[in-house]
């Protein structure tokens, strides 16, 4: 599972025109909010891209996605020195 601490519902993959996707269900009860993972959806926007406007766009469209990650890691600040994670706070209070 992608977040290893936390087990889903329940789980399972659905297919829809030869397309293979895992899914899964998060809480008892709704609202839910669906993400699609990045890798699905990426060879399908570059085809189009491609198709429609040619293969520069396809390019374009790649390069837009590193200057996003490259903001994304520059955004983010330094944890190297912060508690993360405290040992006596995941144990049982007896």
């Amino acid at each position: 599972f992608p977040f290893g601490t936390l087990r889903p519902v329940r789980d399972g993959f659905v297919e829809r025109n030869g397309v293979k996707s895992w899914y899964a269900v998060y809480g008892e009860k709704g609202p839910w909010i669906a993400f699609a993972p990045i890798f699905q959806i990426t060879p399908y926007a570059a085809t189009y891209l491609a198709r429609t406007y040619g293969l520069q766009y396809v390019g374009y469209y790649l390069c837009g996605g590193a200057v996003l990650s490259l903001a994304g890691l520059a955004a983010m600040r330094e944890t190297k020195d912060d508690v993360l994670f405290s040992a006596s706070a995941a144990l049982p209070v007896t």
